[in-house]
């Protein structure tokens, strides 16, 4: 199975927004094909749906990330952006508890409250 380290921003419903910096991106490239994945994060490990953003969506999620990441994040606008939905719970108890409240446990240095926590992965289903 395939895994690729990326940067997200987490939305107020839980969701993650993440985007490749070229179109040509393996994980990327994976997701258009087959939407279904795996994300981790903090430990913990949901079966989860990537919905490819077009348009203004694309516009918001690159400038989205470019404000939680820096300049080094510019070359998002290249490839293509995803909204990230996890499912209700992780697929291994073990690996985390289930989601209630926010999703994503951890340090909050956002605003708006989003986890501070570090870029984690991605995996094809």
């Amino acid at each position: 199975m395939a895994r690729a380290v990326v940067g997200f921003v987490e939305r107020v419903d839980g969701t993650l927004v993440v985007a490749a910096g070229s179109p040509d991106v393996d994980w990327a490239r994976n997701l258009l094909e087959e939407p279904a994945c795996r994300i981790t994060i903090a430990g913990a490990t949901w079966a989860a749906t990537a919905r490819e953003l077009v348009g203004a969506e694309h516009a918001a999620a690159v400038r989205d990330l470019i404000l939680r990441y820096g300049t080094p994040s510019e070359n998002l606008g290249s490839g293509p952006a995803f909204e990230v939905r996890r499912d209700v719970a992780p697929l291994d108890a073990t690996e985390g508890p289930p989601m209630e409240g926010p999703p994503i446990e951890g340090p909050s240095d956002a605003a708006d409250g989003r986890s501070g926590l570090a870029p984690d992965v991605i995996r094809p289903g």
